[in-house]
């Protein structure tokens, strides 16, 4: 029933999972899912914290219903969730940072704090939060010798197998 929305606050992985949802859901015919996006590369979720708390307003497309069409906007996290209801807001974090919810906090936290009191005084709603968490890219890293990237599979002993299974 009515529109449902999606916020994804990531970097260009974000992208990569965003960028043919719209596509999928009109060949489906569904012509009722909103897909948005802000997206600044690497990014890291204490520098998302940052450009929220500052109003940054770059980085910002989305793909209304119906169409598969992306369109840049310029608008702030604090703007996009005053515009309208989101059913979802999925987090990502910096690729030498993925996989550690630690390393997330403690600014995860209080930006979900703040987006939720947002929606709630305006619409009445708690969103789901998602935390997109890209293991597929581990795989690639397990062999890489450049950092981040062996730092971060360092704890994994550079195995996705032993990654996938931590958590």
């Amino acid at each position: 029933d009515g529109e449902f929305s999606v916020l994804v606050l990531g970097h260009s992985y974000g992208v990569d999972c965003t960028e043919h949802l719209p596509a999928l859901a009109v060949a489906a015919g569904i012509d009722n899912f909103r897909v948005a996006r802000f997206v600044k590369g690497n990014c890291s979720i204490e520098q998302r914290y940052n450009y929220f708390v500052e109003d940054y307003d770059k980085g910002y497309s989305e793909c209304a219903p119906g169409t598969t069409e992306w369109k840049s906007a310029k608008k702030t996290v604090k703007q996009a969730l005053e515009d309208r209801e989101w059913d979802a807001i999925v987090f990502q974090n910096s690729l030498e940072n993925q996989g550690f919810y630690d390393k997330a906090q403690p600014w995860l936290d209080k930006m979900v704090e703040d987006m939720v009191k947002v929606q709630k005084k305006k619409f009445k709603n708690t969103p789901k939060l998602c935390w997109n968490m890209f293991w597929p890219i581990s795989v690639l890293l397990e062999k890489s010798s450049a950092e981040p990237h062996k730092t971060r599979m360092a704890p994994y002993q550079q195995n996705s197998k032993i990654m996938f299974e931590h958590y």
